[in-house]
């Protein structure tokens, strides 16, 4: 996906908006990393994120990190 492209998708979000990125290298035989996380945006993989408002969310109290947050995460799970 092109710049251009992924910037008109982030519209939809709102601009106070935290972006994650999950990125994570594929593991070789030998090596125990867990599951290989997407490393490529691609167009047809638009649904590879997660989108999570705690700005009303009663359960996130006002100590937390997360409270009034907005967080994008961007990557998935293979």
């Amino acid at each position: 996906m092109n710049r251009k492209k992924f910037q008109e998708w982030l519209e939809q979000f709102p601009e106070e908006t935290i972006i994650e990125v999950q990125i994570q290298q594929e593991a070789h035989p030998y090596q125990s990393y867990g599951s290989c996380i997407a490393t490529e945006f691609k167009d047809n993989d638009l649904e590879m994120f997660e989108f999570v408002d705690f700005t009303n969310n009663q359960f996130v109290k006002i100590n937390e990190p997360y409270f009034g947050k907005k967080i994008l995460t961007l990557g998935t799970q293979r």
